[in-house]
């Protein structure tokens, strides 16, 4: 039985099949991603052509594009000031615009309805997290944190002198169990 190229349909040696089926010379010309063209050697970007590439990377970086949550100008996403208000995009405490769409959003939301995104600080909630663990592995740390942010952030404060406690409190139940078990 003969083998034939499945796009060309010329004839095959059993070595150029195991190219799933291709010829060499088709083998080496593959089609876009996207728009299924043919992408000829080297002009292939990641199996997209030249074209659809272009319409990629414009596409992320309308995604990558962030608005200031105070002034709702567009801003990089990098950035620490927003030079139309003078304001620190991530330090916004009444949001007015959705960083992510740019849309005016209430106060009271809690996500945008537009995009769908989460209007809460989530940088505010990895340093939560990240204190929580410091404060259960170490819990004078976690005191310490209690003390420093009782004032100003007494969620945070709160659930570190929790999780110190909670930390103290199996250590001293494991110290009783391993005195136990030691005197019996």
């Amino acid at each position: 039985m003969e083998k034939v190229c499945r796009k060309c349909g010329r004839k095959i040696s059993w070595s150029e099949y195991s190219y799933n089926g291709e010829c060499e010379e088709c083998h080496k010309n593959k089609n876009c991603k996207r728009c299924m063209k043919e992408i000829i050697g080297s002009q292939s970007h990641n199996g997209y052509c030249e074209q659809c590439y272009q319409l990629i990377q414009n596409e992320e970086k309308e995604q990558r594009k962030r608005y200031c949550p105070s002034c709702g100008k567009e801003i990089e996403e990098t950035t620490n000031i927003c030079f139309n208000c003078g304001v620190n995009p991530k330090n916004v405490e009444h949001k007015k615009y959705c960083y992510y769409c740019g849309k005016k959003v209430n106060e009271e939301q809690v996500i945008c309805l537009n995009c769908k995104q989460s209007l809460e600080d989530t940088s505010t909630q990895n340093i939560s997290s990240v204190a929580l663990i410091i404060s259960f592995l170490f819990p004078i740390i976690g005191l310490i944190i209690y003390a420093v942010n009782i004032n100003t952030n007494k969620e945070l404060a709160n659930a570190c002198a929790k999780s110190a406690l909670c930390s103290f409190v199996i250590c001293v139940i494991a110290l009783v169990i391993a005195f136990i078990v030691k005197f019996n």
